[in-house]
């Protein structure tokens, strides 16, 4: 575990970014734990826990789905409120004892390669609220860089529910992370977006001219070639299931 010094809790967002951006000092924000015990936490000076700041409450009209970065992956998955994709991409990402604590806060920030969760929410053409000592803003997902969200809060995370949604995905058991996954939406307009893991540092959007022209990184599980090639034949897949609904 890391040797951290300071643990603060703080009971408001002003609060919390004053303790984020103190000078000299290494700040982490804490909001599911669910890696704490990774390298990102050694040398920390102080972690900044966001668990009472009322970042929880989730709000569901027919054409748009707001919740709060503190809203549990558990939550994502339980709600019937929420849109089918959500609810099966958070059910992929980690095991049990980690989806009760994990966020959708956390899920953002993290923005691992092979999460199928963040995927879901490209394509549900998701912005981001971030708070900084400058003030509010809010970003689509897709445009959202490490920069950004190094001195900020994320506030909430809100979406589009509606539209016919698919995914497709190859991985080595299915209980494993995929080693490439893509998944479609096709809005009220008959526009569809596709998003891809595990063919870039972070899940993207990308349509399959943009798809021949990446160079995936590799590792044991799948070469740079296999991975750009496995990423075509699933948005196809995704289309076809598109087009049978």
């Amino acid at each position: 575990m890391p040797d951290i010094k300071e643990y603060y809790r703080p009971e408001s967002i002003e609060d919390a970014l004053r303790l984020l951006t103190r000078e000299n000092q290494r700040i982490k924000l804490l909001a599911g734990g669910t890696n704490l015990g990774s390298s990102e936490f050694t040398g920390i000076d102080a972690v900044v826990d966001l668990q009472s700041l009322g970042l929880d409450q989730v709000k569901i009209s027919p054409d748009r789905l707001e919740m709060g970065a503190m809203v549990r992956l558990k939550e994502l998955i339980e709600n019937p409120g929420f849109p089918d994709l959500l609810r099966k991409m958070a059910r992929r990402d980690g095991p049990n004892t980690l989806r009760n604590v994990g966020t959708i806060g956390g899920v953002i920030v993290e923005a691992d390669w092979e999460s199928e969760l963040y995927a879901a929410l490209l394509v549900h053409t998701a912005s981001i609220t971030l708070m900084s000592v400058g003030g509010s803003q809010q970003i689509p997902l897709q445009n959202l860089s490490r920069d950004a969200i190094k001195e900020a809060v994320v506030i909430s995370v809100s979406l589009d529910p509606r539209g016919a949604t698919a995914g497709a995905r190859v991985a080595r058991t299915p209980a494993d992370s995929p080693i490439v996954a893509a998944v479609g939406r096709q809005d009220e307009a008959g526009q569809v977006q596709l998003a891809f893991c595990g063919i870039g540092e972070r899940p993207l959007l990308a349509n399959f001219e943009e798809l021949a022209g990446l160079t995936p990184p590799a590792d044991f599980r799948g070469s740079s070639t296999y991975r750009r090639e496995m990423a075509i034949t699933l948005g196809k897949r995704v289309l076809d299931q598109l087009a049978k609904q």
